[in-house]
């Protein structure tokens, strides 16, 4: 048979429970939720009134000036399935054809992927063969002489890429 232990509280601890409870007395939950929607209500009230009286020029700059700043998107152009990160025009020479009499171009740019590799294409194929990818803008790098580059997070992908100013749009 278990024993049975008798818990005896001293007269000054019965004192103190009481004191505690006195000072401690929950209020019904729902006069304690009246109580909020009242003042939640008085306090619409006041944002309306300040609103209505408010200089409307100094809160159009407010809320322009807290409004959250929207993301910015750019396009990098791909080829091949690789993000170009640069190119440059390697030949470009404009010649008479003496049968025909017509100008022909030899255009041909060297194109630099994220990945390291070059490719050399013609300009006519190259702008005719690459893809824009939309991007997500992460920050804005400046080098010490000025240049600029773009951290860039793809939507596709997400894949960063970090890439110079005249190579985007």
């Amino acid at each position: 048979m278990p024993n049975k232990i008798k818990k005896e509280e001293s007269p000054q601890v019965e004192k103190l429970v009481e004191e505690i409870q006195d000072i401690v007395k929950p209020e019904p939950p729902e006069d304690n939720l009246r109580e909020l929607k009242r003042k939640l209500a008085e306090q619409n009230k006041k944002i309306d009134m300040l609103l209505e009286v408010a200089d409307k020029k100094s809160l159009s700059n407010y809320y322009d000036r807290n409004k959250e700043s929207l993301p910015t998107y750019i396009k990098v152009r791909t080829l091949d399935k690789k993000v170009i990160i640069g190119w440059k025009s390697i030949c470009d020479d404009v010649d008479r054809d003496m049968v025909s009499g017509r100008v022909v171009e030899k255009q041909e740019v060297l194109v630099f992927f994220k990945d390291g590799t070059k490719g050399q294409y013609p300009l006519v194929i190259f702008e005719r063969n690459y893809k824009s990818v939309t991007c997500r803008l992460i920050s804005l790098l400046t080098n010490a002489d000025g240049t600029r580059a773009y951290k860039l997070a793809r939507l596709d992908t997400d894949e960063i890429i970090e890439i110079g100013d005249r190579f985007v749009n």
